[in-house]
Order: structure tokens, then sequence, then C-alpha cells
């Protein structure tokens, strides 16, 4: 019987540990114990992370409907105004994905001229990815590190869901009075609305041509 409590008493010290480091990730207290009794059903057992790391559940039983890691996907074309100080609203669509962390990592594409987008967890896996399967001194982790990882930015939202666009990024994607919120499934894009207009037109032609 005694040991019996002390591993309940173990649970609720590690569960209190992972509320206090992933409390600013999932919100709330209630929002975790959510997480673990969606853990206990489909796992059955209960997820001691260590908790020097993040709290993934998804890690314990490889499910793709886990409450917390489900995919995010950015979808549809929004164009919204640029005020005088540089702000812009973020769709009201993009925000609800990129809640955990009430904003988005941007940094210039190096492909086109617009700002790519990605979600703080995309941009984890990423360097995940990274760390998986480049040399840690090798000539192309240095460049991949250098372009992406030290060019980013994070960009907040304010209480009106705004942004407010680096000098930089608005000078690469030639930002103006407008901007256009692209989605990309995982990720998204910023782009001058005209600039995409005939970004998408090159695109179509060439998927096209390909079809025939």
């Amino acid at each position: 019987m005694h040991g019996f409590f002390m591993i309940i008493a173990f649970f609720w010290l590690k569960l209190a540990t992972l509320c206090f480091v992933n409390f600013t990730n999932y919100g709330n207290f209630f929002e975790i114990l959510k997480v673990f009794h969606t853990m206990w059903k489909k796992c059955g057992k209960i997820p001691f992370y260590p908790v020097h790391t993040r709290f993934y559940p998804l890690h314990f039983c490889h499910s793709k409907s886990t409450l917390i890691n489900k995919m995010a996907i950015f979808l549809s074309t929004y164009i919204n105004s640029v005020d005088s100080k540089g702000r812009v609203v973020v769709p009201k669509e993009f925000r609800a994905i990129l809640e955990n962390f009430h904003g988005f990592v941007a940094f210039r594409s190096h492909k086109v001229e617009a700002v790519d987008c990605f979600s703080m967890e995309r941009m984890e896996k990423l360097s995940l990815q990274i760390d998986e399967t480049l040399d840690p001194f090798s000539i192309d982790r240095d460049s991949l590190e250098s372009a992406i990882f030290a060019d980013a930015v994070t960009l907040r939202f304010d209480k009106d869901g705004r942004i407010s666009l680096p000098e930089p990024l608005i000078e690469h994607a030639k930002l103006s009075n407008e901007v256009a919120f692209v989605g990309r499934g995982a990720t998204f894009q910023v782009w001058n609305p005209k600039n995409f207009e005939q970004h998408q037109k090159k695109v179509r032609e060439l998927l096209g041509k390909k079809g025939d």
C-alpha cells in the first residue's frame, strides 16, 4: 500500500512539473489534464517525460489524432491592408492555428520575393531534422542554418491580431500598402499581391505544360 501511494505522489509531482514547464504552450492546468486523460485512453499509460524537454504526447503512442499534435493546415489567400505604422492584421484563420505561440517565425524566402512563415513547432521540427540528418560541421548545415535561423525573426500578434513587419522583410518582398497571406499547407507566405498574382499565373502555366 505504501508503494502505491508513492507512485501516486510521483505522478502528481511529474504532472505539476509539466504544468510549470509547459504552461505557456498549453494555456492552463486543465489543458494539460486533458492531455494526460487522452494519453491514458489511447496508450494505456501515463507519459512520464523528462522535465528538461518539451512535452509532446505524440512520441508515446504515435497517433495522428492526438489532442495536441494534430496537423495544422494553412489554406487560401487573404489580402489585408498595411497601416501607416507598418502593421497588418493576420487572418483569423491563420491566427487560430498559431494561438499556442501567439505569433510565428518569418524569414526571407530564398526562392521567390516573398516572406516564408513557420509556426514555432515547425521551426523546432526543422531544427531537429537538421540535427538528425546533417553533420554538425558540414558546409551544407552551416549554409542552411545561416540562411534560415540567422535570418529569422519572431513576429507576435498584438491585441488586435496585428504584426509589425520589419523593414528587411518589407524590402525583400516589395510590400507596400497591401499584403497577401498565402496558405501553403504546413506553412504560409507573405507576398505583394500583384507579384503573387504573376507568380501564380506562371506556376499554373508550368503545370499546364506538364499536363499536356
